[in-house]
């Protein structure tokens, strides 16, 4: 009987717990999921090469588009059906320092492996990109290569991949292991009590 109170006890501290978790406005959200403080955002250097590597829950996503405080709580929803089911990241692959590389430029001799270069960035590249979650390896469900025109030394890539793990009982480790880097796998781990610790969306 004992054991049974005590365990009730603790099932209640729980669900206030939970109940207790801040809200903040979309952005504040923003604010919070950017910064590298947080656990959201994760940067790894590798010599010249610097891989970037955002985490975006829905709730991100969803403040993100509206870029605004006073959201609609029936767009909200609306949206937020259309994305939940999956997790969502952008991965930016670039160069320190002060240069005009960049990787649809890194290794390249002439016009003709310069397009096979965008041809593999813009439809191949996502055979190379898995989410390891547990016992799961997933593979991109959905990704796009922003093809940029602009003096930036860096590349994005907007990856989304099944959520097998709503609960969140399991750290994420995105894995990038692509020839043209001659790296050999980088990963970019996202502890899940990072994830846990969102702030919920204020509407």
């Amino acid at each position: 009987m004992k054991a049974y109170k005590v365990f009730m006890w603790l099932g209640l501290v729980v669900l206030f717990l939970q109940g207790c978790q801040s809200e903040v406005k979309p952005i504040d959200l923003v604010k919070f999921v950017r910064s590298t403080d947080n656990g959201l955002h994760k940067q790894k250097a590798i010599g010249s090469l610097l891989l970037d590597v955002q985490y975006r829950p829905v709730d991100y996503v969803i403040a993100n588009e509206f870029r605004k405080n006073n959201i609609d709580p029936k767009a909200y929803q609306h949206r937020k059906e259309e994305l939940e089911g999956l997790q969502y990241y952008n991965l930016k692959i670039g160069f320190t320092g002060n240069t005009q590389m960049d990787i649809t430029k890194y290794g390249i001799q002439n016009d003709t492996e310069q397009q096979e270069r965008l041809y593999y960035l813009s439809f191949h590249m996502k055979h190379d990109i898995r989410m390891i979650q547990g016992q799961d390896t997933l593979a991109p469900v959905l990704y796009h290569f922003e093809r940029s025109f602009d003096l930036s030394n860096h590349r994005t890539f907007v990856v989304a991949f099944e959520e097998p793990d709503q609960n969140y009982h399991n750290d994420k480790t995105l894995l990038l292991d692509t020839p043209i880097l001659a790296t050999g796998p980088l990963k970019i781990k996202f502890k899940k009590d990072h994830i846990k610790n969102i702030p919920n969306l204020k509407i």
